[in-house]
């Protein structure tokens, strides 16, 4: 199952998922998916450009302590910074969260 976004090219947001290429998640749960920067990476001061829209399940997030996250729009909290919405590549394939997801660029 894949999901696919459109990146911000005015962002670190790049570099930071290169850095992140084909590593599988650390999350220990199946609630959301995140990878682990260990980087000190600051939330923007400039506010996202993308805002939660209807019909869209899932994002792309700067989680609050530098981390990257993709959530379900219901996981979605008034910290976390909206990098991409997320859409299937195949519509019919089913997603869900697992302990060993994959994130690349």
């Amino acid at each position: 199952m894949l999901l696919i976004g459109t990146l911000p090219n005015d962002s670190n947001v790049i570099e930071i998922i290169k850095s992140l290429n084909h590593r599988f998640s650390d999350n220990p749960n199946r609630f959301f998916m995140y990878w682990n920067t260990d980087l000190s990476i600051e939330m923007p001061l400039i506010p996202s450009l993308v805002k939660k829209s209807t019909g869209i399940k899932y994002y792309l997030i700067q989680i609050c302590n530098g981390d990257i996250a993709l959530k379900h729009y219901t996981q979605i909290r008034d910290y976390d910074y909206l990098i991409a919405e997320m859409f299937f590549e195949d519509e019919n394939d089913g997603f869900y969260f697992t302990e060993n997801g994959i994130i690349g660029v």
